[in-house]
């Protein structure tokens, strides 16, 4: 398995849902940055699962830190820490039996009797907690340059929320950050939450899209042609088997416009290069140009459902009807959205790094 991930900043991640403990380390994390471990348990606040609208698995998600921070300082050293899993229902999976949409059958085939079945092994969302932890830790750093990224329930089956209003996104970001349920119209809310309980009741589940901003984003971050900032990126997001496609800017919209009604045009003012529109979303040619970067991700229906299903238990070669068992969510973009704010702050701070170490 592939475990680690990064140009500069570099992640590894090690257990599986069902594991005692999962563990994470960091290499290269900056030096004397002071850890507020309020905003840590925030983040982790923000995924956890908080009502009916979400998994009843609960887990207390205490980061334990080993290495790499002192007194709240980091000390420059690789940055290791663990989370216990001390909610487990093992009992609820059965070996050989392959879940509609998961990863049971590939997982089988590529790894034999060594694949952990249990809560979907290290295919899990649980694993996504650790980059939670992760992305917390890369926010604090980017703190003192005013980096600040939200995201919002843009479309949950096919009921939309509000627009970000740019006139004033730092209040916008500032309250979507605080809040559990993350959408701009509290109105909107409602009728969101109504449709993941009529799912939940039908035994079902419904998806949408998470759309992202980033404000304050350091100008020429990426590098073509391989490692442009939106493949870095969508590498990472692509790291959540919840998502299944991601646009930047316009994205697919572009299709239905002509290329002067999507001119990112700009003009000096006080001598300042002013980019006077956003449709390409904070990026040109791979590399960040100062606007701020809005991308959105398209989040699947989560695939445990109680709904009867045809599927085949590999180890007796049989066919079977599945009636799942097991503790989920009837919806996951309620908890995903600040794993993508974490990823977001992963990849800005690891290629920030990037250009520091440049000079």
């Amino acid at each position: 398995m592939d475990n680690s991930f990064g140009e500069f900043l570099k992640i590894k991640i090690y257990g599986t849902s069902h594991c005692k403990y999962l563990k994470a380390t960091i290499k290269n994390f900056p030096k004397d940055i002071k850890i507020n471990m309020d905003e840590i348990n925030h983040f982790l606040y923000l995924r956890k699962s908080h009502s009916n609208l979400t998994t009843p698995r609960l887990e207390e998600d205490e980061v334990i830190f080993e290495s790499g921070i002192n007194n709240n300082i980091t000390t420059g050293e690789t940055i290791s820490f663990r989370i216990y899993n001390k909610n487990t229902k093992s009992s609820d999976y059965v070996k050989g039996v392959c879940r509609p949409s998961h990863a049971d059958y590939v997982g089988y085939l590529k790894y034999g009797d060594q694949y952990d079945y249990k809560g979907g092994g290290f295919f899990s969302g649980r694993l996504s907690v650790l980059l939670v932890v992760i992305g917390a830790l890369c926010k604090q750093v980017l703190n003192s340059l005013n980096v600040n990224v939200a995201s919002h329930i843009k479309e949950l089956h096919g009921i939309l929320d509000d627009e970000f209003d740019y006139n004033k996104i730092n209040e916008t970001i500032n309250k979507l950050n605080k809040k559990e349920f993350a959408v701009i119209n509290n109105n909107v809310a409602l009728k969101m939450k109504e449709e993941i309980l009529k799912a939940k009741e039908d035994n079902d589940s419904v998806g949408g899209v998470i759309e992202t901003i980033a404000i304050n984003v350091p100008i020429c971050l990426g590098e073509p042609y391989f490692n442009s900032f939106e493949a870095y990126l969508s590498h990472l997001l692509f790291s959540l088997g919840g998502i299944k496609g991601i646009e930047f800017g316009d994205g697919f919209s572009f299709k239905d416009k002509k290329g002067s009604e999507v001119a990112d045009e700009l003009k000096i003012i006080n001598n300042n290069v002013k980019i006077l529109a956003n449709h390409n979303g904070g990026i040109n040619g791979g590399i960040t140009n100062g606007n701020p970067i809005i991308f959105r991700c398209v989040v699947k229906p989560t695939s445990s459902i109680s709904k009867p299903l045809n599927t085949i238990n590999y180890l007796t070669n049989e066919n079977i009807t599945l009636n799942l068992k097991g503790r989920h969510d009837p919806c996951i973009l309620t908890r995903i959205r600040v794993v993508i704010d974490a990823i977001t702050y992963i990849t800005i701070l690891d290629f920030y790094l990037r250009l520091l170490k440049k000079g």
